[in-house]
């Protein structure tokens, strides 16, 4: 089974401020410059007597954004933000406890997708994490992860 992490995702009508949210408009922007997203309706609006304007309007997302899609319920939407693969060239070490038990210890790269900006990485120092399994024997199936 995959590694991810992931994060709710809300579409629809939304409502943003265009000074404090800037950097969160420029993002959805560019998602929806690279096909992820759709931004329908969106205009800007001036409050009265405030300093910040309301940028509000519809998003949606494209056909782009499906292989990334965990799960919808309605306007909420459960998306992958970083995927970890296995390093194939040094990331396993396995740790033989007997003829039946093991323990395997993965190094998994992290591959950011592109929503990532919408949850704060957990390490942001480090490109990769390491994970470990337990696993037991069967002789009809061979090594199996239990964990």
């Amino acid at each position: 089974q995959p590694i991810y992490e992931s994060t709710t995702f809300t579409v629809g009508d939304t409502k943003l401020r265009q000074k404090k949210d800037a950097a969160l408009i420029e993002r959805y922007q560019q998602l929806a410059d690279e096909g992820y997203l759709n931004l329908a309706d969106f205009t800007a609006k001036k409050r009265f007597l405030s300093k910040d304007s309301i940028w509000q309007g519809t998003i949606k997302l494209t056909e782009k954004a499906h292989p990334y899609v965990l799960e919808q319920k309605g306007n909420k939407i459960k998306i992958k933000t970083i995927e970890y693969l296995v390093d194939k060239d040094n990331g396993f070490q396995l740790d033989a406890k007997g003829k039946k038990s093991a323990t395997a210890t993965v190094m998994l790269k992290k591959n950011p997708t592109p929503f990532h900006f919408l949850k704060e990485d957990k390490s942001p120092n480090t490109e990769f994490i390491t994970k470990k399994f337990k696993m037991k024997y069967a002789e009809e199936t061979g090594w199996r992860i239990t964990n």
